[in-house]
């Protein structure tokens, strides 16, 4: 028996056909056929077709791979992916240095086409590095009870802000007079995410 319509071949999917004449008669006028698409995959056309007196079938299908929505790029990181953002594909993210990943560090695109979590973020958590001048030592002026002190203001320094100049001073300038004694002096810096760091040395006066 010659088939009336010709043979359904559905990509990425499979054809279920139930025949007027019996199953012997493939394909034959009126055979109606659900079309199902593998997992991933979605289904574009009709659910159904039939063999018409035209011999062709009733519609056109294809079966379509399932995609997420685009993954938004994290500040200060970014996201790799196996697959795009195809069903099946999973998606690793990473945060440039200084920087730590807060949620989930992979993710996959579902068969729901949705991502298996939350998009994850990139923090600073990392507090910015200051360093301190080593003790400072002087004798007091001749006649006097004092002494006149200098030294560099430190510099923070940040991997994600880079230099950071704005330190808080807590104790006497430079460039101050100090009495004999010794002298505690703190410095303090903050990146832009709020992290501290601190530094303090002495200054004494003899």
């Amino acid at each position: 028996e010659t088939p009336w319509c010709s043979s359904i071949v559905v990509r990425h999917g499979y054809a279920h056909c139930r025949t007027p004449q019996g199953d012997f008669y493939t394909n034959a006028l009126g055979t109606r056929c659900d079309i199902y698409c593998h997992k991933g995959y979605e289904l574009h056309g009709p659910q159904q077709l039939i063999c018409q007196s035209s011999k062709r079938w009733s519609g056109k299908v294809l079966c379509k791979h399932k995609r997420c929505p685009p993954l938004s790029m994290p500040a200060n990181g970014g996201f790799k992916c196996l697959d795009g953002a195809y069903f099946g594909s999973r998606c690793e993210y990473y945060c440039s240095p200084g920087y730590q990943l807060k949620g989930n560090r992979i993710v996959a695109c579902l068969d729901n086409k949705a991502w298996s979590g939350p998009p994850a973020t990139c923090v600073d958590t990392e507090p910015p590095r200051i360093k301190c001048p080593s003790v400072k030592e002087k004798i007091a002026e001749p006649n006097k009870l004092t002494a006149k002190v200098f030294w560099d203001t430190p510099e923070g320094r940040d991997t994600a802000d880079g230099i950071l100049t704005d330190v808080i001073l807590k104790g006497l300038p430079p460039g101050s007079h100090f009495p004999e004694g010794d002298h505690k002096i703190q410095y303090t810096v903050y990146d832009r995410a709020e992290n501290k760091g601190t530094c303090k040395f002495l200054v004494k006066v003899r």
